[in-house]
């Protein structure tokens, strides 16, 4: 979704020199405002969809912690699946406490219930983030704007994709500060993940100009 927010984005400003005149304005009207729609609806799915990615990583790991760890309390493996005294948590507690159980030595290193501790990138995440993430989802007057320019829905979209991928990568490693980042997610590696989404998009392209 990012890849075709920025691909998107990069064509809308092509238009530029293009809309010069009135007539060719009135004629390519509907063609600019829909990559200007593209922009805001792919970014908006990207900023679901990086917030989302955490939540999912964060309860996979969880349960990976459980399936190797048979002997695990009840009230651990409760937690670990994201439940208190039968209520669930929100990812907040759980970017906080999964480490604690999980680690020999107890500790925590992501803290987000105190604001005097909280540190980027948990502080985005919970604010920024999450603030454009809910607007999206439940859109109400308090919550971030959704009318917005197109460069601000990329620069959204972008941000959510480093601040997303960084809390991955400072979570597992409060939880594995020893072992390597996971090679199933290419080690979190933004460039990495970039570059494949811009080759499939390209894929994408030339695959529908070839039917």
């Amino acid at each position: 979704m990012l890849a075709k927010c920025q691909l998107s984005l990069a064509r809308l400003g092509r238009f530029r020199g293009e809309l010069q005149k009135e007539s060719a304005a009135k004629s390519r009207y509907k063609l600019v405002s829909m990559f200007n729609q593209n922009v805001a609806t792919y970014a908006r799915y990207a900023v679901f969809g990086f917030y989302s990615f955490v939540e999912c990583f964060v309860n996979s790991v969880g349960e990976d912690f459980i399936a190797r760890n048979p002997n695990l309390s009840p009230d651990t493996c409760e937690m670990l699946r994201g439940k208190k005294d039968g209520r669930f948590l929100s990812i907040e507690k759980k970017l906080e406490f999964f480490p604690g159980l999980m680690r020999s030595d107890g500790k925590r290193p992501i803290v987000l219930s105190d604001p005097k501790q909280l540190a980027e990138p948990y502080k985005s995440f919970a604010s920024h983030v999450k603030e454009v993430r809910d607007s999206f989802a439940h859109f109400a007057k308090n919550k971030a704007d959704i009318i917005v320019p197109p460069q601000t829905w990329e620069k959204r979209a972008n941000d959510a994709s480093t601040v997303c991928l960084s809390v991955a990568r400072g979570f597992w490693n409060a939880c594995y500060p020893r072992r390597q980042l996971p090679l199933y997610l290419g080690k979190f590696d933004d460039a990495q993940h970039i570059k494949i989404a811009e080759q499939r998009v390209k894929m994408e392209i030339e695959e529908i100009q070839a039917q």
